[in-house]
């Protein structure tokens, strides 16, 4: 068995019922992404795989590191506010005046 269909596996058990583990774009596997708070993917971390209305970080986010999917971090709970898409890892986000509050899988935008 590969390593993600072992994740997805394992992610089925711990779904709350009814609900599904979320899939990213391409539907390879769960969307996945680790939220940093120091550039250079430093310091106190998170890793979300779904979405989360209000993630309750005591701390900005300064990088992401994407291991699946698009994501969407928003400056305000419940995805309000100025929300920024993520289609690949950034070790560097800048500064911002407000924590990052909530975060989500993102529907790719398709070109064409």
């Amino acid at each position: 068995m590969t390593p993600s269909v072992l994740l997805l596996a394992f992610l089925s058990l711990v779904a709350p019922p009814g609900e599904s583990p979320p899939v990213q774009a391409s539907g390879a596997g769960p969307a996945a992404a680790t939220l940093y708070r120091d550039v250079g993917y430093r310091g106190p971390s998170i890793t979300v795989t779904g979405s989360r209305p209000d993630l309750n970080l005591p701390w900005p986010v300064r990088s992401i590191r994407i291991q699946s999917g698009v994501w969407e971090l928003c400056q305000r709970a419940n995805f309000r506010g100025r929300c920024t898409r993520y289609d690949s890892s950034d070790s560097s986000i800048p500064s911002a005046r407000e924590y990052t509050q909530s975060a989500r899988p993102a529907t790719p935008v398709r070109s064409g």
